[in-house]
């Protein structure tokens, strides 16, 4: 059962004699107590229990994730083997180049890389797709009504004029998935490459994150208007409604029920609480975007290091398959990109080969 949030789960700011590491998970994790506040000699056991409960991962996927960590950068204790947080910072073990929010490590042969969250790196994430979306839509709307010609085209015009204010007005202070990957690729376009194994342990930073705090809207569902929709407004009273069986390629559901949970509570016992409402995106937004990650949530998490305000564990455990099933997605929706990245590349090479004199 996931314990309640009381005094001894409040948030506390680390002071310079803890050990943090490079990961926000777990950062949050010790400065909410739910793992020892000072990040040292954490076991294999604490590790997780933390992750089960506050997180929802399932006892397979936290067992790995724990043991993985431990056995690469723990050290022996007795007869246990342990973590000191900081330790996650040696380079290339679990720690990697081209990392969202930290930056990378002075040479490939430091022994460490910096923990601390880079300002610029994570202002980068938060401004991933605030124009794209925007912008199409008003390419498209200008296109639309350049082709109306009669009253009932012009009708349909702005119909779809607002439907597409409205996919804006949720799109507003969220992220999704697309969004995130694309993010991932500009950060790696400045980095180091990756090896096999970091890309893929990239690739599932990029999952959990996206699974532990996503979040769907209910938009249009109800009457709602884009004035009250956004996910910056909403986001205190939502919570994950995903569950394993859920498939990246279908329609997300539309229960909607009403909780008495407070919005300060990270995770509250499945049995006599009932769930948070959960919501659709727009009938036009492409289905495997049915959920969200608000930007807030983001800067809390990953800025502060702390469980972002309103936030609420996800419902169902996430277990291997879900993400796997993400990290299937990812590598589909990070394909093209890099493609185009090294396509831009070479186009860049060439420019500078024929304006350069000889």
């Amino acid at each position: 059962m996931p314990p309640s949030m009381d005094d001894t789960h409040c948030y506390v700011a680390p002071d310079a004699s803890d050990s943090r590491s490079p990961c926000p998970a777990l950062n949050a994790l010790a400065n909410h107590g739910y793992l020892p506040h000072d990040g040292r000699s954490i076991t294999t056991s604490q590790l997780v229990s933390a992750l089960r409960n506050v997180y929802h991962i399932s006892l397979p996927l936290a067992t790995g994730l724990a043991l993985g960590g431990v056995a690469l950068c723990g050290r022996w204790s007795g007869i246990r083997r342990v973590l000191d947080l900081h330790e996650l910072a040696r380079h290339n073990a679990v720690e990697h180049d081209g990392s969202l929010v930290h930056d990378d490590a002075l040479s490939p042969d430091a022994l460490y890389a910096p923990a601390e969250v880079d300002d610029a790196l994570l202002h980068q994430l938060l401004s991933a797709g605030s124009h794209s979306h925007s912008h199409a839509a008003d390419s498209a709307s200008s296109h639309s009504s350049s082709d109306a010609d009669s009253e009932s085209s012009q009708y349909s015009d702005e119909r779809e004029d607002r439907e597409r204010a409205r996919e804006r007005a949720w799109r507003e202070g969220s992220l999704t998935l697309e969004q995130l990957c694309r993010a991932q690729i500009a950060r790696w376009r400045r980095a180091r490459p990756l090896d096999g194994f970091h890309t893929t342990l990239a690739k599932g930073e990029v999952a959990l994150l996206f699974s532990v705090l996503g979040v769907r809207e209910d938009v249009g569902a109800g009457g709602a208007s884009a004035d009250t929709s956004t996910v910056a407004n909403s986001c205190p009273t939502l919570g994950l409604g995903h569950s394993d069986e859920l498939r990246l390629d279908e329609s997300p559901r539309s229960k909607n029920k009403n909780t008495s949970a407070p919005a300060s509570v990270p995770g509250e016992q499945s049995d006599g609480v009932a769930e948070v409402p959960i919501g659709r995106p727009p009938a036009a937004l492409d289905k495997r975007d049915a959920l969200v990650v608000p930007k807030r949530f983001v800067a809390q998490w990953m800025g502060e290091e702390r469980l972002p305000e309103g936030w609420q564990r996800p419902h169902s455990v996430i277990g291997v398959s879900v993400i796997y099933a993400l990290l299937k997605e990812i590598a589909k929706l990070e394909a093209p990109m890099l493609e185009q990245q090294v396509a831009a590349e070479k186009a860049d090479v060439f420019v500078e080969r024929t304006v350069t004199p000889q």
